[in-house]
């Protein structure tokens, strides 16, 4: 248990670590704290024996399932919306709809194509 932490740490911090960017470092603080308790709780709920020595039963595991992630992305908008610009669209954020994994000469290149054709 202790190495699968260990590993995990290490792959976190080899990736770049937390980017705190421009966001406030209470936001980070809280988002975090929360992202950490909701997962608490949703290991607890799915993985808690319950009154069955043979764990969950399905009836209890689809809803977990289902209310984690919105959970998470209440808790995300709920937190974000009290900070100005913390909703801001950002289109260089790796992952986003913004960010593309060809060459910034390739990008522009497209671009261009597109904007001569009308």
């Amino acid at each position: 248990m202790a190495s699968s932490w260990l590993i995990s740490l290490a792959v976190f911090v080899y990736a770049g670590g937390m980017r705190v960017s421009d966001r406030p470092l209470s936001l980070v603080l809280v988002t975090a704290g929360g992202i950490a308790l909701i997962a608490l709780i949703t290991a607890w709920a799915a993985l808690a024996r319950g009154s069955s020595t043979l764990g969950r039963v399905r009836r209890w595991l689809v809803p977990i399932v289902i209310a984690s992630p919105a959970a998470l992305l209440a808790w995300k908008i709920t937190w974000s919306a009290q900070y100005d610009h913390a909703m801001d669209e950002w289109p260089t954020r790796p992952g986003s709809s913004g960010s593309r994994s060809e060459p910034a000469s390739n990008r522009t290149t497209h671009e261009h194509r597109r904007t001569d054709r009308g």
